[in-house]
């Protein structure tokens, strides 16, 4: 893997950011990440990502039968985890446990740091639907578009979490935002207008209570650009490019933020693939 020297700081009256970009290149080696590309088939290769409490970032590797672990501190992979079959999600927990959301067996996979693994099954009508895994303040849980279906962390309660956030995509240039306690009621409602939104997500709150949305918007006829909005305390809307939306191989995720407002993204493109990470 080649680390490139991309450092960046992003400024202006609105936010600051630093910018790192890394490069992780197609192949077998444990540096690498794997790619299969045939003709008239979409291309298997890295399809799911997450972030751990230390910043490392878990890539899935399928190709290779693994789980690769980016130290962006070292600027490279730094570890490399067993693990057969191609899979849906996958999901750090605070504790440094990994689920794997595999829905061909309605089942998550809980890998502990000491290796041994679990099966949580699924209700088989979650795993026939769009379907990804989520952290939320310490917990993993299953969700479908626009609600919470399930909770994996079993020592936990839904009604134990004092609120959670659900999105949803009215129509073009309008979508919506509902902050919801453990029980479904709602306790706030706000409505998000940008130019030809197209796609809208809740990605997660950080620990000064600022919460992330991410949101797709149509750029000409068919091009595609991608922003994440910080909402503050206060009301206060600040919009942050993410410049590169151009995924060769379709992922389970976009773009993930932990709890100290880190932006990160996993892009797969057709040569190598692009980590690349926003640090406020």
């Amino acid at each position: 893997m080649k680390f490139l020297i991309f450092f960046l700081i992003f400024s202006n009256l609105n936010f600051d950011y630093k910018f790192y970009s890394f490069k992780i290149n197609y192949g077998s080696e444990d540096g690498e990440l794997g790619i299969i590309i045939e003709p008239e088939t979409p291309p298997i290769g890295p399809n799911a990502f997450s972030v751990d409490s230390e910043g490392n970032i878990y890539i899935a590797d399928p190709v290779n039968s693994s789980i690769k672990i980016l130290s962006v501190k070292e600027g490279k992979i730094s570890r490399v985890i067993p693990f057969k079959g191609l899979y849906d999600d996958l999901m750090v927990s605070p504790e440094g446990d990994i689920y794997i959301l595999k829905r061909d067996s309605s089942e998550i996979l809980k890998i502990e740091k000491s290796g041994k693994v679990y099966s949580i099954k699924l209700e088989p009508g979650v795993s026939k639907m769009p379907t990804k895994l989520f952290l939320w303040k310490g917990g993993i849980f299953v969700k479908k578009e626009g609600e919470i279906v399930s909770l994996t962390q079993m020592d936990k309660a839904k009604s134990e979490i004092p609120y959670l956030y659900l999105v949803e995509y009215l129509e073009i240039g309008r979508g919506r935002v509902k902050k919801i306690d453990g029980k479904g009621k709602e306790i706030s409602e706000l409505i998000l207008e940008r130019e030809n939104l197209l796609s809208i997500e809740f990605l997660n709150e950080d620990r000064e209570g600022n919460f992330y949305i991410q949101i797709e918007y149509l750029i000409g006829d068919s091009g595609v650009g991608l922003e994440v909005l910080k909402i503050k305390p206060s009301g206060e809307k600040i919009s942050i490019p993410i410049p590169e939306n151009d995924y060769f191989i379709w992922t389970s995720r976009l773009l993930f933020v932990d709890d100290r407002g880190w932006i990160y993204q996993v892009l797969p493109e057709k040569d190598c693939v692009k980590v690349n990470v926003w640090r406020n």
